[in-house]
């Protein structure tokens, strides 16, 4: 039903692997600030793919179906505010 290659002819399941050095004097919070982005932009791209081979699976299945013509973008959005100190 569902075909065994990801994306041409990368097989399903052999996912590449990043290899990421640090400098031993990075700050651990740093290092885990930056493997937590990675990691959820890999998310974003494993569920916009995930949302796609849905709506492919829908449209063949039912040839009626049209899939939303939307661009998705992340639920919440940080903002980062820092105090600033005045003297008067």
């Amino acid at each position: 039903m569902y075909p065994h290659v990801l994306f041409g002819n990368i097989p399903l399941g052999k996912a590449d692997t990043i290899t990421i050095y640090f400098d031993p004097t990075v700050k651990k919070t740093f290092k885990n600030t930056i493997l937590s982005s990675l990691k959820q932009y890999n998310y974003k791209i494993e569920s916009e793919n995930d949302l796609s081979t849905f709506n492919h699976e829908m449209s063949k299945a039912f040839p009626s179906y049209k899939p939303p013509d939307l661009v998705f973008k992340d639920a919440v959005e940080f903002r980062e505010v820092f105090p600033s100190y005045q003297q008067n």
